[in-house]
């Protein structure tokens, strides 16, 4: 029986799963620091009017940027080092990454969060939990986009894919690979939108327990 995969080189899988890594860890810092800072905008805008209205026009520029244009420029306008003081600070590609898919990140994190808390406000408490798949769209994105990393040297997974394709001679095998790659971050995404899904599920149900019994405490006095 043929083997579908043994045209694979060797060292393939385990580098791929590496890049991977890279994506993962990558979108996982812009999602942590998007959240911290969107956060702290959230709850700026709702305590202060005036400085409100200024962080509601800074999110609404960012908002009518093209991601991907602006992706771009940032990641070709940010030096690659900084002088401060006298002392020189090389930022490495993924933080270039990092620093141009992060206004992306705080613009999503800052729309979602006061929504959320607009619902929560009014007792829609099952709608203001649509916050949690949310932020896992956001980091299903947030992966695929760090891929651009590829184009400045960034040793993610696209990257490794792109390294071993350009060793094989068939195009069908140079497809097979790319089909490989794509079951592997296909494997890991729906994985985790699984476990999101699940968490949400059990959270709405909690919620939408614990909301029954306050009624029919309620209604009982």
């Amino acid at each position: 029986m043929y083997d579908v995969l043994s045209f694979l080189p060797a060292g393939f899988i385990p580098d791929l799963l590496n890049g991977m890594k890279v994506n993962l860890q990558i979108a996982s810092v812009i999602l942590i620091l998007s959240m911290l800072i969107g956060g702290l905008l959230t709850w700026v805008s709702l305590v202060s009017g005036i400085v409100g209205m200024i962080i509601g026009f800074f999110i609404a520029v960012i908002r009518a940027m093209p991601t991907f244009l602006a992706m771009i420029c940032l990641l070709y306008l940010i030096p690659r080092q900084i002088v401060i003081a006298d002392s020189s600070f090389a930022i490495s590609s993924p933080v270039i990454v990092i620093l141009s898919l992060l206004p992306y990140g705080v613009a999503y994190s800052f729309d979602n969060f006061s929504e959320s808390i607009r619902h929560w406000r009014r007792g829609q408490l099952v709608t203001a939990l649509q916050l949690l798949p949310n932020m896992t769209r956001m980091y299903f994105i947030l992966i695929m986009s760090s891929s651009a990393g590829a184009a400045i040297g960034v040793n993610e997974g696209v990257m490794t894919l792109l390294r071993y394709a350009s060793r094989l001679e068939s195009t069908q095998e140079r497809l097979l690979l790319s089909a490989v790659g794509i079951l592997f971050f296909g494997i890991i995404m729906q994985t985790a939108f699984a476990l999101t899904n699940r968490l949400r599920t059990m959270l709405i149900a909690r919620v939408s327990k614990r909301a029954e019994s306050l009624s029919l405490a309620s209604v009982s006095r």
